[in-house]
């Protein structure tokens, strides 16, 4: 079922950036009728548009099941000046819906897939990277002081995703490395060692893409504030994603949803025996009810917004979970698959000047150019 969004998407400028969410709007409402997909209200922004979630799940009499599939969570639009991955998760959520050939239908038999295509609407409709209060909500998410970041983390403690898929694009004024999975190279917790596994995998299974996306790591000095480190911390696997902007946008859409759907396939079939291993010792391990205990909880202006009446077992899919358990984890050796690149300490030369100018060998001064701390980890 082709529902493009379009190359408008892609355009700046206010009156074309509305016409672009009042599709996403149609988009979501077509998805409804579909009988594998459901959406629901978890939010609303800081000038009161609604952040939605689309669940993705084969419908099942008994709701208890959603417990024993895998619970894989993508949101995307964090930044409002990066269409591509909003365009890229619609068409994944369709894609899951529909049962495509990407996505056949025995995906939804063991994992449970839920979306939030536009994390940041009020800056998604101004084609602006930051929130209507001027803050970048991937440096938020160690307190959640925006009621955009704190209405997604309610959706977590509930939904209790295992794998958490946060999907970017870099912009053309910004350094970066382009095209690529980033997991943390340190930690033997069954979260980290399942994020490395999983990079690997999909680093494989991508070889032949079209835009293969590379594995970067980062280590435990980097900026922890960002969206898939701060759930990592907090005991779920988690990724960002990111494309070049100078690729087609077609293409970039492909390179998401073949990463997304190389994630599901590692979860559900991969040859890698400690794949699975680690994903149940996650799910002994999880402690997801800590993710929001000192933010969410804890004082935050925006109050929980009541949920949308969301039909069949979609409303009970949300509000249920497996209980977290305290258990020790059997964990294994790390993976190390893909070219590894770690972000530099935040103590050494960070800009190119700084590099050049130093005193450190060439040797060095090469090796720090080319693993100089991404865009990401720069403080504004």
């Amino acid at each position: 079922m082709a529902l493009g969004l379009g190359a408008s998407m892609l355009v700046a400028g206010s009156a074309r950036a509305a016409d672009v969410c009042a599709r996403v709007e149609d988009r979501l409402e077509r998805l409804e009728t579909l009988s594998g997909a459901g959406v629901t209200q978890i939010g609303r922004s800081r000038h009161g548009r609604p952040i939605k979630a689309v669940i993705l799940t084969e419908p099942s009499r008994d709701p208890s099941s959603y417990n024993k599939r895998t619970r894989v969570l993508v949101i995307s639009g964090q930044h409002g000046n990066e269409p591509t991955p909003v365009r890229a998760a619609l068409d994944i959520c369709d894609q899951i819906a529909v049962g495509s050939r990407e996505f056949p239908v025995e995906t939804l038999s063991k994992c449970v897939v839920a979306v939030i295509p536009i994390v940041n609407p009020d800056g998604f409709s101004a084609h602006r990277r930051l929130n209507a209060a001027m803050s970048d909500l991937n440096r938020d998410w160690a307190c959640a002081t925006q009621p955009e970041t704190a209405s997604v983390l309610r959706f977590i403690k509930r939904f209790r995703p295992e794998v958490v898929i946060d999907m970017h694009e870099w912009t053309s004024d910004d350094p970066h490395t382009p095209d690529c999975i980033e997991a943390p190279a340190f930690g033997d917790t069954p979260q980290n060692m399942l994020a490395r596994r999983l990079s690997a995998y999909a680093f494989r299974a991508g070889q032949g893409n079209v835009l293969p996306l590379k594995p970067i790591y980062y280590g435990p000095e980097c900026d922890n504030r960002l969206a898939h480190r701060a759930l990592l911390s907090r005991g779920i696997c988690a990724f960002l994603v990111e494309t070049d902007p100078d690729e087609p946008a077609a293409v970039r859409v492909g390179a998401y949803a073949s990463f997304v759907r190389s994630v599901l396939d590692g979860l559900m079939s991969s040859p890698d025996p400690t794949i699975a291993q680690n994903l149940a010792a996650l799910r002994k391990s999880s402690r997801c009810e800590e993710i929001v205990a000192s933010a969410v909880d804890a004082g935050l202006e925006e109050k929980p917004q009541p949920q949308r009446k969301s039909k069949g077992n979609f409303t009970l899919l949300v509000t249920a979970g497996a209980a977290c358990l305290i258990a020790t984890a059997a964990c294994s050796k790390k993976s190390n698959g893909g070219a590894m690149q770690v972000c530099a300490v935040t103590s050494t030369p960070r800009s190119l000047s700084e590099i050049a100018s130093s005193d450190l060998s060439i040797t060095t001064k090469r090796t720090m150019m080319r693993q100089r701390p991404r865009a990401s980890d720069r403080q504004k």
